[in-house]
């Protein structure tokens, strides 16, 4: 190979990695943008919106900002695969943006999808008809340890949550919810859970199907005077040999700056990234 050939097949290679790089500028730029608008939108009004080429529906614009910030900018639930058709359970799809996100980084990727929010649910699935996943399996049930029916606080955008034992939440519904263990009969390359606190049940509900498990995701939605429930799944993660990573999800907190107590929610969000090597 001649020195001008080699020359000139290093310069393809920059303006390749250069148009790549100004193109992810450009997305991100756009989705600022976006984020923007979307953030001075009063909340729990119901809205339509064109995000990276999809028709997206939304049922409260601020808080598809904060995904868009979570899921799109930072790219908080992103994950590599060696599969060309990864097996995905999403619990706690919410309006469909992972999964869309999932779907256009693997098209042929085979996803499960879980809301229970009876709210949610058309714009979930007026969300994946209109933005071509429709081979998404789509159940409407949450996320738990058993299959039946259970109390469900509707919060009206993306903090609905089941509900365990006494409570002062006054939007409550019956939801009908399905026992993780059974959607796990074999490999699984990534299991996202965004459960409102329901996760400290079913990680160690699934302890033994956890092996089958190649990457976990969790928002573990935490209040202070409970820590230990977060101990017991990072326990539960540890015994089944993942590798795990913490990352604080909101504003940061220390002794100086402690968890705002929020009624009927949650004092801190932590992301959970769990993967095998």
């Amino acid at each position: 190979m001649s020195d001008n050939l080699k020359i000139e097949q290093i310069k393809k290679k920059i303006q390749k990695k250069w148009h790549d790089v100004s193109e992810k500028l450009f997305i991100v730029k756009s989705l600022e943008r976006t984020n923007k608008k979307l953030t001075n939108l009063p909340r729990y009004l119901q809205g339509k919106i064109s995000v990276l080429n999809w028709s997206i529906e939304y049922i409260d614009a601020p808080a598809l900002a904060s995904s868009i910030d979570l899921l799109l900018i930072k790219k908080s639930n992103d994950f590599e695969s060696s599969n060309p058709t990864p097996i995905i359970l999403d619990c706690g799809a919410n309006i469909g943006i992972s999964v869309l996100n999932y779907k256009r980084k693997y098209p042929n990727s085979k996803i499960t999808a879980f809301e229970p929010d009876p709210n949610i649910l058309p714009i979930l699935k007026n969300n994946l008809i209109n933005n071509g996943a429709m081979d998404v399996k789509l159940v409407d049930a949450a996320v738990w340890i058993s299959n039946g029916k259970s109390k469900f606080f509707c919060e009206g955008a993306d903090g609905s949550k089941l509900i365990q034992g006494i409570n002062d939440c006054h939007s409550t519904i019956e939801v009908n919810t399905i026992d993780l263990d059974e959607y796990i009969s074999g490999p699984v390359d990534l299991v996202k859970m965004d459960i409102e606190g329901a996760e400290f049940n079913v990680i160690p509900h699934i302890r033994s199907k956890l092996p089958f498990i190649k990457n976990i995701l969790i928002e573990c939605h935490i209040n202070t005077n409970e820590i230990e429930k977060f101990s017991k799944i990072l326990e539960e993660l540890g015994k089944a040999n993942f590798q795990v990573s913490i990352s604080v999800l909101g504003p940061w907190s220390d002794l100086l700056n402690k968890p705002i107590r929020i009624k009927n929610g949650f004092d801190q969000y932590i992301l959970v990234s769990a993967w095998r090597e």
